[in-house]
């Protein structure tokens, strides 16, 4: 499939994680408020994990950096 569409493996196993994220955190990928890699990131923690960090990036009106994405799911 990545020969097919001119990606890498690891970058079509990135896009594949992205079905990992709640449905609002992907909606705000698609709207392109959070980048691509932290999103990656964020598709690693939980569910309840996810809408927790939703309800402060709205209210804060602020999403995380790769950096900041990275520590979260470490």
């Amino acid at each position: 499939m990545a020969e097919q569409v001119g990606e890498s493996r690891n970058q079509i196993f990135r896009y594949i994680r992205l079905t990992e994220l709640t449905p609002s955190i992907l909606e705000m990928v698609d709207d392109k408020r959070i980048a691509f890699n932290p999103a990656v990131e964020l598709s690693y923690l939980s569910e309840e994990e996810q809408q927790a960090l939703y309800e402060t990036m709205q209210s804060e009106d602020c999403t995380p950096s790769l950096a900041q994405a990275q520590r979260m799911k470490n």
